[in-house]
């Protein structure tokens, strides 16, 4: 599990780089319609975190449904009752990092 954790930021990262090197020309139409330094970097960590969001979230709805399907598949092999519950307050910590 702790390997697992910095995976995600390096991949954060690693894709900022590139989103960064790729975009010169946008960069170059923000500064001619006068954007400050701050405003161009603004646009770039959005475009880069956003795809890192929607691939957590869809993670986490994967995860689940998988583990849905695993727990049904007990329930029925072995006759037992399993119940998933998922409390919320991971995701609201998991933005609240951001």
């Amino acid at each position: 599990m702790a390997l697992g954790r910095p995976a995600p930021r390096i991949a954060e990262g690693d894709h900022l780089a590139h989103r960064h090197f790729e975009c010169t020309g946008e960069i170059g139409v923000l500064r001619s319609i006068g954007a400050r330094a701050h405003d161009r970097g603004r646009v770039l960590l959005t475009e880069a975190v956003m795809p890192v969001v929607l691939g957590r979230l869809q993670g986490i709805a994967v995860g689940y449904g998988i583990a849905r399907i695993i727990l049904r598949a007990m329930n029925d092999a072995f006759d037992v009752s399993f119940s998933l519950r998922y409390p919320l307050w991971p995701l609201g910590a998991a933005a609240a990092r951001r």
